[in-house]
């Protein structure tokens, strides 16, 4: 099973890619929104009810989520663009197929240094 996910410069991006997959009936149980420190509130808020979020400081909430799937150079940049205020989109527990599928929806919305890596 793999782990693949994507960077979005904007807030809205990553919240309209993950309503762009509940529309595609994607399994969104194992989908998660992650932000930096800044708005918490409000990325919870658009995200919608039932949906898995997660923000605070950078280096926490990543090092529990990716530590060890990715190289620390990929994670560091990605740890510095949360803190700037990018959101990363994240599911696991992906087969082949659904892990295209949510490659390909990351692609389609705009995300940037989409990775997938081994579960």
């Amino acid at each position: 099973m793999a782990i693949v996910h994507g960077l979005f410069a904007h807030r809205e991006q990553a919240v309209a890619t993950l309503e762009a997959l509940r529309v595609a009936r994607f399994d969104v149980d194992h989908v998660r929104l992650v932000g930096g420190p800044r708005e918490p509130g409000e990325l919870a808020s658009e995200a919608g009810a039932g949906t898995s979020v997660a923000a605070g400081p950078a280096g926490a909430v990543l090092g529990g989520l990716l530590q060890g799937r990715v190289p620390e150079a990929q994670l560091q940049a990605a740890e510095r663009r949360l803190a700037e205020g990018a959101v990363l989109l994240l599911s696991d527990e992906l087969d082949d197929a659904a892990s295209q599928q949510f490659m390909a929806a990351l692609r389609e919305h705009g995300a940037e240094d989409i990775t997938s890596a081994p579960g």
